[in-house]
């Protein structure tokens, strides 16, 4: 009652409201808020040697590692998910199919922690990550996480789920 009402963080409630995995909320949360451990942060915070990117030579923002490097364009260019030029939430991206807006999100949150992962394995393992072995992560992942849904909801999934396989080959 003594601080002043703070305005609804819609990004923030949209977050926490899904069934995903903890880890993946606090991963998506970060990365909404751009607060995720990308080189450019580490860099900052005098935590790496290098700003720049593992997969390119450019600094490794969190736009950048999901959004503009090459893996990124051409998982985002084979779901055609346009992604905006201007700052933008992370729920902001567009469906490709006609879904339910959580059952994208849901998919949407996936598809990012799999280019995430795909990162990690090149940074600290050494292996190059192809489009199509992140979108089959992501798939699995799905797969892996649907039971997580309502008994109604998991068709929407199956669906996403199908696109993100025929897109992979």
């Amino acid at each position: 009652m003594l601080s002043p009402p703070r305005p609804r963080d819609a990004s923030t409630c949209i977050t926490w409201a899904l069934r995903l995995p903890t880890k993946l909320k606090i991963f998506i949360y970060l990365l909404d808020i751009d607060r995720l451990s990308t080189r450019a942060n580490l860099f900052y915070k005098s935590c790496a040697p290098s700003d720049i990117c593992a997969a390119c030579p450019i600094v490794e923002t969190g736009r950048h590692l999901f959004f503009d490097c090459h893996l990124a364009t051409d998982i985002w260019a084979r779901l055609d998910v346009p992604i905006p030029a201007e700052p933008f939430s992370v729920w902001d991206l567009r469906s490709p199919l006609p879904l339910p807006n959580k059952s994208w999100q849901f998919g949407a949150a996936t598809i990012l922690w799999a280019i995430w992962k795909s990162r990690n394995d090149l940074v600290f393992n050494g292996r190059a990550p192809t489009s199509s072995s992140t979108l089959r992560k992501a798939s699995d992942d799905l797969l892996l996480w649907r039971w997580r849904l309502p008994v109604s909801e998991r068709a929407h999934l199956d669906l996403l789920r199908s696109y993100i396989l025929t897109r992979a080959l």
